[in-house]
């Protein structure tokens, strides 16, 4: 699956930008015909083991009305687990979702086996809140200027690897309820204020 705004500076994987859901146009399954929000493709796409979301450079909103949830309708597998990958193009800004400090920027609710690349997130709560997650891996992720970095509950198999977690008001990473196995490996938490 693809996901492109509306601005071509800086692609890496997508060769036109993002157009909204449309039932009659099968958009987002090809890089030519990209939709413009994660949102759209999980609203509409039975995106689950297996599948690869690609995510191109730009700006993403998320708001308390336009929310990124990956629930128990969007659960990987161990040996196919759901893989979600921003922009590598840092030098243009990557992949940036940035809320309006109304909502959190990726929930996960009630599911297992996800695997979240290259993302920056921005002016939200909670910028990575999972809940009840089992296997959930992180990677290159730039969590910053929001409330909260990571926020995990009654999670298990948690993982974020050589990610930056900065300037959030409150905590960079915060655990409760935990049902074991949670790990930061190469990863920088610095300026914020508590974790």
């Amino acid at each position: 699956y693809y996901v492109n705004d509306g601005n071509p500076t800086g692609d890496i994987w997508c060769s036109a930008v993002g157009q909204p859901w449309d039932p009659f146009i099968m958009r987002g399954t090809n890089p030519a015909m990209p939709l413009n929000s994660l949102q759209a493709l999980l609203a509409n796409y039975p995106v689950g083991a297996g599948d690869r979301v690609w995510i191109d450079t730009g700006v993403y909103s998320v708001s308390n009305t336009s929310r990124i949830i990956l629930d128990d309708g969007n659960m990987g597998s161990a040996s196919a687990p759901l893989r979600i990958f921003g922009s590598t193009n840092v030098m243009a800004g990557g992949t940036l979702i940035q809320g309006n400090g109304t909502s959190d920027g990726i929930q996960i609710r009630n599911t297992r086996h996800l695997e979240l690349n290259n993302l920056r997130i921005s002016q939200v709560l909670d910028a990575m809140d999972i809940g009840n997650g089992d296997t959930i891996r992180m990677k290159n992720l730039e969590l910053f200027g929001s409330s909260n970095g990571v926020v995990a509950s009654a999670s298990s198999g948690v993982e974020i690897q050589n990610s930056l977690i900065f300037q959030n008001s409150a905590y960079g990473y915060s655990s409760s309820g935990d049902q074991g196995g949670q790990a930061m490996v190469n990863c920088t938490l610095w300026g914020n204020r508590m974790g």
